[in-house]
């Protein structure tokens, strides 16, 4: 009996812990069932929220629009800034590392402003001497060339002198000594050409020491150097005034490198000018020197080797006009070592042309009795060959004044300085 409320009891007890466990079991199955309903009606609204944006006039989706353009803007704007911040940033950093670095770049500058000021006091410093140098040389030029003229004028005035006293005597009627003193005077005119020659030398002797002139290749060497230091200048003129960080006395050095540009270029023109006439006076000397030495050609001279006429060059010029002085010379002491009163003329044919005209007489040591009509005739001959002479000298004599005077002189027995 004991048992059987035993296990009665017992089973209650099982029942009771079911019915626990099948109400916990309900209350957990509504729960869930709650929950589920729950999460059905967030799904639903899930489901509508993803279906509504799809209209375009939906004014969501125009306002998202709307914030989206503003957002793309905003971020372009802050782009921008940034670009510039960054920028103003590099400015400030750059402007500081130029401050601590200003006084030494300052420092620098002076003193090379200060190194060109200097180059450029001594550059104009050697262009004064330059200048006082080409001043005293084309002083000393003027003076040889007035020298030169007023001999000039006062030969050809004793020339015109001597032509009219042989013109008087040539009217009075000849006598015995009338032959000799006409052989004076003639001796007396080789003489005079002799020392006309001889001053031509010394002429042209004293524009070559007052030029510093002495061959065409040195000239165009000059002319050369000129070309090249005025193209250095305007180089180096460009390159101050295109230059960065110019100033006034960068300014002031460009207009000082183009003063001196402007005198480079006067001194090149004085200089080709000076060229110019030099050339002139070298070609007229040299074909009056190939003149003299083609008329002296026959006269032999010995222990010395003679220029062939037409072969006279640039260098052969001095050494031609050697060897005429020396054939004048030679004919000079000829002449005066044959007697006064033992002259023999002999008297032009027919069939003379002009050429023959201009030799010299002929010399013979026989004595010889002239008659009244031989001897005029002679002394006329004599005349005609020393005026014929007078012209050529004289012409030549103004060829080569004309060629030595400067641009400004008035006339050619007047040499006045422009």
């Amino acid at each position: 009996m004991k048992t059987c409320r035993t296990g009665y009891s017992s089973w209650m007890d099982e029942l009771s812990r079911s019915k626990l466990r099948l109400d916990q079991s309900r209350n957990e199955t509504a729960r869930l069932h709650r929950r589920l309903r729950e999460l059905q009606d967030k799904l639903v609204e899930l489901e509508m929220n993803a279906q509504r944006p799809t209209s375009d006039d939906s004014p969501h989706l125009r306002h998202i629009r709307v914030l989206e353009n503003r957002l793309d803007k905003a971020m372009i704007k802050f782009n921008e800034a940034q670009s510039i911040r960054k920028t103003y940033e590099q400015i400030v950093r750059r402007l500081r590392d130029e401050r601590v670095s200003f006084d030494h770049q300052l420092a620098a500058l002076e003193r090379a402003l200060q190194a060109e000021l200097h180059r450029f006091e001594q550059s104009v410093i050697d262009e004064r001497r330059q200048r006082e140098k080409e001043v005293a040389e084309k002083r000393a030029l003027v003076q040889a060339r007035v020298d030169f003229n007023q001999k000039l004028e006062q030969r050809e005035r004793e020339a015109k002198k001597k032509a009219e006293i042989e013109k008087a005597q040539e009217t009075r009627p000849p006598t015995a000594t009338g032959v000799s003193e006409t052989r004076v005077s003639a001796l007396a005119e080789e003489e005079e050409e002799r020392r006309r020659l001889a001053d031509y030398a010394e002429a042209f002797r004293r524009v070559k020491e007052a030029t510093g002139v002495s061959d065409v290749n040195e000239n165009s060497g000059r002319i050369e150097e000129l070309q090249a230091e005025r193209a250095r200048l305007r180089a180096h003129l460009d390159e101050l005034k295109y230059s960065s960080g110019a100033g006034e006395r960068r300014r002031q050095a460009a207009d000082d490198l183009e003063a001196q540009v402007v005198e480079a270029n006067q001194r090149y023109e004085r200089a080709r000018m000076k060229v110019e006439r030099i050339m002139k006076v070298l070609v007229a000397a040299k074909a009056g020197i190939e003149h003299l030495h083609e008329r002296v050609d026959t006269v032999p001279i010995d222990g010395e080797q003679t220029v062939p006429p037409g072969s006279i060059t640039d260098d052969k010029v001095e050494e031609a006009l050697g060897a005429v002085n020396v054939k004048l010379q030679r004919l000079l002491e000829l002449t005066q070592m044959t007697l006064k009163n033992n002259i023999r003329i002999t008297l032009p044919t027919a069939e003379a042309d002009d050429a023959e005209e201009d030799e010299e007489v002929e010399e013979d040591v026989d004595e010889e009795v002239h008659g009244r009509s031989s001897i005029k005739h002679s002394s006329v001959l004599i005349l005609e060959q020393q005026q014929k002479k007078l012209r050529y000298v004289s012409g030549f004599l103004a060829f080569v004044r004309g060629t030595l005077c400067l641009p400004g002189c008035v006339s050619r027995s007047s040499c006045t300085i422009a």
